[in-house]
């Protein structure tokens, strides 16, 4: 497993995120959704103190990044939890909109289809900064993929952005 030494989330870059109540401040959407489940939201001490005791962990968290739109569902229902946690516990949160435009800066390239009695499958792809690359297309390769990794969304849901960070690495090296 190629090991990471730096995160792929800069301290820029998470300073750039917005606090929840500026999140707040800045949404269409939802807005009584997020203020209801705030409301609605406690974190038991016993929580607190067994976050709080991972915090204290070498190399435990000290800061939250929440990417999310406030159209999500997930993100109405779960940011506010997160909310709570963060206050309970100290840690720093921020927030990131725009996931699927962040995701797609610098994709540029084409993608082939075939379309056969209402199927639709890939049948191939270029691009000069692609970030496909059939080494990590596997869930079998466990350099690639940890069975392990299902049990931590976040961890999973940052593999694409270890992907990317590996990708420009190799452009930086052309």
């Amino acid at each position: 497993m190629v090991q990471q030494k730096e995160s792929v989330v800069t301290a820029e870059r998470f300073s750039q995120g917005q606090t929840y109540q500026e999140y707040l401040g800045s949404i269409e959407r939802n807005q009584k959704r997020f203020e209801e489940n705030y409301a609605g939201t406690t974190v038991a001490p016993e929580d607190v103190a067994k976050l709080k005791a991972l915090m204290a962990k070498p190399h435990g968290p000290a800061k939250m990044l929440v990417i999310g739109e406030d159209w999500c569902p997930d993100v109405f229902r779960g940011m506010p939890v997160f909310a709570r946690m963060a206050e309970a516990t100290g840690l720093e949160m921020r927030v990131l909109k725009r996931m699927i435009e962040e995701s797609q800066v610098g994709v540029s390239g084409t993608v082939r289809l075939k379309l056969y009695k209402g199927n639709c499958d890939v049948a191939g792809r270029k691009s000069p900064v692609s970030l496909y690359d059939p080494a990590f297309a596997t869930f079998e390769a466990e350099d690639v993929y940890r069975q392990k990794d299902a049990e931590g969304f976040i961890r999973l849901n940052a593999l694409r952005l270890r992907i990317r960070a590996l990708a420009e690495q190799r452009q930086k090296r052309k």
